[in-house]
């Protein structure tokens, strides 16, 4: 079971300085792997070339040329994007990261004319603060 979030203005967003936050690319794939490895999860360039095709964009939180938190963008409908797949390593919580990640993916969405959206397992406590932290309302 889920919860959903949602946001609607930029003026909902609570403002985070993300300057260790960027898109990911094509060129990125090594520290990609290296990220997706705590999970048992790997990346070809096929697979992220699916998933870009897909309309799915993903930015990274870049510490010293390692990657230790991840984002991404889902285009789902017309006025609809989702802020998904928030991950930030185990050793790297509660740092802040996650509140970046989330506020670069969010604003994007904003600033392109949609609603953003969040989703998350009902039992994920950590992330639903987080979304309401950031001005995500949950939605009925």
């Amino acid at each position: 079971m889920e919860v959903v979030y949602q946001i609607e203005s930029i003026y909902e967003l609570q403002k985070v300085n993300c300057k260790d936050v960027r898109w990911l690319s094509p060129d990125d794939l090594l520290i990609v792997q290296e990220h997706l490895s705590y999970q048992n999860r790997t990346m070809t360039i096929e697979k992220w070339e699916d998933i870009n095709a897909k309309g799915i964009n993903y930015c990274g939180v870049i510490l010293k040329g390692k990657m230790i938190g991840r984002a991404c963008v889902e285009r789902y409908s017309q006025n609809k994007w989702e802020t998904a797949d928030v991950r930030i390593l185990p050793e790297f919580r509660n740092q802040g990261y996650g509140k970046q990640v989330v506020y670069f993916i969010t604003k994007y969405i904003l600033d392109n004319g949609k609603i953003a959206t969040c989703r998350t397992r009902i039992k994920n406590l950590p992330m639903q603060q987080l979304a309401i932290s950031m001005g995500f309302k949950e939605k009925n």
